[in-house]
């Protein structure tokens, strides 16, 4: 993946680029981990949950949804 370049906002914040996001598959809720090391700022994904339900589910879930989740989801477009 390419660099990308993002300013600091007032309150220090920056935004994660979509396509990294997507790489590491986090979510909104999910927890990073944030070390400096030589110069560089270090994210790791730790702890994310269930964008449906708010249980925690591991990092790099797909979808970002729990299993049973994704059952419900599943058998409600099935009914259809």
């Amino acid at each position: 993946m390419t660099a990308v370049v993002r300013k600091i906002d007032e309150l220090g914040r920056i935004v994660l680029p979509m396509e990294f996001r997507k790489e590491l598959k986090v979510g909104a809720k999910c927890d990073m981990s944030m070390e400096v090391k030589d110069g560089t700022i270090i994210l790791t994904p730790k702890e994310c949950v269930c964008m449906e339900c708010g249980t925690v589910i591991p990092p790099k879930t797909k979808y970002n949804l729990c299993q049973e989740c994704v059952k419900k989801i599943k058998e409600d477009t099935s009914v259809g």
